[in-house]
Order: C-alpha cells, then sequence, then structure tokens
C-alpha cells in the first residue's frame, strides 16, 4: 500500500490515471488470488470481465498485467520465507498456496484502497 501511494504521490499522472492503473491491477492480483500463481487467463475470463463492464482493451490489459506478475514472480521465495519464520507455519506446497493467495488478495486490497484514498485527496483537495 505504502508503496502505490509514494508512486501516486510522486507522479504527475492524473488522478484518473492512477485509479485505471489501480483498478486494473486489483484485477490482476484478484485472478492470482483465485487461481494461484500459476493460474492461466483463458478467454471465458476475458469475457467475463467484458461481461462486467470493462471494455475489450482494458480486459485484454487485464490479462497482460498477470503474464506479467507471473513472469516476474508473484510472490518471492523470500517473501514466502519470512512469514514462515513470522508465523511459524511449516513451508509445505499446501501452505505456500494459501500463503499466495492470501499475498495476492492483500495485494488486490491494497490496490482499491490507494484508489479509494487517492479519491478522498481529490475531494479534500476541491473543498
Amino acid at each position: 500500500m505504502q508503496l502505490i501511494e509514494q508512486d501516486q504521490t510522486g507522479s504527475l499522472a492524473d488522478p484518473g490515471d492512477h485509479a485505471t492503473a489501480n483498478s486494473l491491477h486489483a484485477e490482476a492480483w484478484e485472478f492470482l488470488a483465485r487461481g494461484g500463481g500459476a493460474a492461466r487467463w483463458t478467454l471465458d475470463e476475458h469475457q467475463r470481465l467484458v461481461a462486467n463492464g470493462w471494455n475489450p482493451a482494458q480486459a485484454k490489459t487485464v490479462a497482460n498485467i498477470i503474464f506479467d506478475l507471473q513472469n516476474g514472480g508473484t510472490i518471492s521465495g523470500e517473501q514466502l520465507a519470512d512469514y514462515s519464520a513470522a508465523f511459524g507455519f511449516p513451508v509445505t506446497a499446501d501452505n505456500v498456496w494459501r500463503i499466495q493467495r492470501l499475498i495476492c488478495k492483500a495485494k488486490a486490497a491494497a490496490c482499491r484502497e490507494a484508489t479509494a484514498r487517492l479519491s478522498w485527496r481529490e475531494d479534500e483537495s476541491e473543498a
């Protein structure tokens, strides 16, 4: 969350552009939270987004973000080891799957919260 807000604060981009980017990333992280880091984007996923009001270009952007996140590694081994040590759970395939999904959900929530805070700052500056 803090990194998102720092990027938004330090950028000259329009707040609406930040909100759009946050929404696209939130959707990508939600997809990974549902299916895990190895989940594969399908035409059905694309059509689901379009049916939910996304335009086709935005749906394709979500797919591209997912691809980029997966190629960069959604969750690092170091981050998983840190959580294992902090919370005392054994590093098993099942636990790694659960933690990865939880981290993805948290990242999606951070994107949405950053947008909410961005909107709040916009509203306050207009007062």
